[in-house]
């Protein structure tokens, strides 16, 4: 088995945001540490990000509705 070298940095971030990334994280069975990892990692292989959002729009192509919204219902706040 393989073990990736990691290397430890110093982020600067707005205090809320962090909490936000951390409570999300939370609930998503997660950490901060991994969301930045998977977000690096994405950005430095934008080929693998592309072919992770067609692999998701993929599995979502079964779903449909059962009726069509409007202009005004699809902007609605």
């Amino acid at each position: 088995m393989t073990r990736k070298k990691l290397k430890n940095i110093t982020l600067s971030i707005d205090a809320n945001i962090l909490d936000q990334v951390r409570s999300r994280a939370r609930l998503e069975g997660t950490t901060a540490n991994e969301v930045v990892r998977r977000m690096m990692s994405q950005y430095a292989d934008p080929a693998s990000a592309r072919e992770a959002f067609r692999s998701t729009m993929m599995k979502l192509d079964d779903i449909h509705c059962e009726r069509t919204f409007s202009r005004d219902e699809l902007h609605e706040r």
